[in-house]
């Protein structure tokens, strides 16, 4: 796996990108985005990396942070939503036929939710209505705005039950318990220490739990199907035994659920931890942000 040259591909489009934003249509841009997010699904699909960790290492430093080496300019933000175009998308072709009169790209921005969150999925009338405002010939702010009220409007709808919630106690434990000494590790311990310390699976399987700790963050995202090693210690098997029951459901509902009780953010947060784990660089990377 070669971030440099994952870096070097990119950049070109990515300058193409910010050199002609004021220029371009708005499919222009989508398309320019596409062909970045089929980079990136390329270099995940053969490399088992998580996204949200592969932004980081692109970006390379923490965005917050000051003094860490920055590898690009390219934000894990822009990165997200252009790998987040691709899935939406399989070919050009198709962003040109379903946007043939896009206007302005902050409106399209505002509406991604609706193509590619299942959690927004609007009715068919819905969906035909959206499509008429996207391409439609009111103006600009308009359009960004009655967009917002139905994302807000969709958003709004809130289910108070929570007795389910009451069943996955249990399981928080066994992702909190692992989640805390991941991390103490990670801070205490230097690379080599840290496979000692936590007797590691191997690094293939590690990449891959790695990728499904980061796809449980939101619906939409990819997982690929885990065979358990047969030998691991008590905290591997509890963890990964949950990561498997959670990936095994074909409906997102206990997903769902599951992250009420955990954010989505610390999925995130433990799929890079877990990678790190795979390659010292990595690893290092993590430790000074």
């Amino acid at each position: 796996m070669d971030i440099n040259n994952l870096i070097t591909g990119l950049t070109p489009l990515y300058n193409e990108y910010r050199k002609n934003k004021e220029t371009n249509t708005p499919v222009e841009q989508i398309i320019l985005m596409w062909k970045i997010g089929d980079i990136l699904k390329n270099f995940i699909d053969q490399n088992g990396i998580a996204p949200h960790a592969l932004y980081r290492e692109i970006y390379g430093k923490s965005e917050s942070s000051s003094n860490v080496t920055q590898r690009s300019y390219m934000t894990r933000e822009f990165l997200g939503r252009s790998y987040r175009v691709r899935n939406m998308f399989k070919t050009q072709t198709e962003i040109k036929k379903t946007f043939p009169n896009l206007t302005g790209f902050s409106h399209f921005r505002e509406a991604m939710p609706f193509f590619d969150n299942p959690k927004h999925k609007l009715s068919d009338k819905e969906h035909e209505s959206l499509m008429d405002l996207l391409n439609g010939p009111q103006p600009d702010a308009l359009k960004t705005k009655q967009v917002k009220q139905l994302l807000k409007k969709k958003i709004g709808i809130k289910n108070p039950r929570t007795q389910r919630l009451a069943d996955w106690q249990e399981e928080k434990k066994v992702f909190i318990n692992f989640y805390n000494e991941i991390l103490r590790v990670i801070r205490e311990c230097d690379y080599k220490e840290s496979a000692l310390a936590l007797s590691s699976p191997q690094s293939p399987f590690l990449k891959l739990l790695a990728h499904n700790t980061g796809a449980l963050s939101a619906d939409g995202l990819k997982m690929n199907t885990m065979e358990i090693p047969g030998t691991m210690n008590p905290l591997w098997r509890s963890y990964v035994e949950l990561v498997a029951l959670l990936i095994s459901k074909e409906n997102p509902i206990e997903r769902r659920r599951f992250r009420r009780l955990i954010p989505a953010d610390r999925f995130v947060r433990l799929s890079e931890m877990l990678y790190a784990l795979t390659d010292e660089q990595s690893f290092n990377n993590l430790k000074v942000k």
